[in-house]
């Protein structure tokens, strides 16, 4: 069997000499721009934040029991509200999402 990482690709992802995805060479520059991560917890920093009409029926009944539930209406909640499914954080000021 051969190696998965060819000879001179094993250190490829090291600093300082940008990581590789999907054939294209990222720099440090990069993620100032980049987008990945846009939408995760600022809880958790895992699970991506959804909106009321994302959850599942369960899920749904998980967040009316929330705390925040005893502060805002269902209905402002449902409208507003980004929801984690991993830690339940709820995100009651949602920042705006890129198009």
């Amino acid at each position: 069997m051969g190696d998965i990482n060819p000879r001179g690709e094993a250190d490829s992802n090291s600093p300082g000499r940008g990581k590789v995805y999907g054939g294209t060479r990222m720099r440090d520059a990069d993620y100032e721009t980049s987008t990945q991560g846009e939408g995760r917890c600022p809880r958790c920093g895992e699970g991506p934040l959804k909106a009321w009409y994302e959850l599942s029926e369960e899920e749904r009944e998980v967040a009316l029991r929330l705390p925040a539930s005893a502060d805002f209406a269902a209905s402002e909640r449902a409208a507003r509200h980004l929801f984690c499914t991993r830690c339940w954080h709820e995100e009651t000021t949602p920042a705006p999402r890129n198009a």
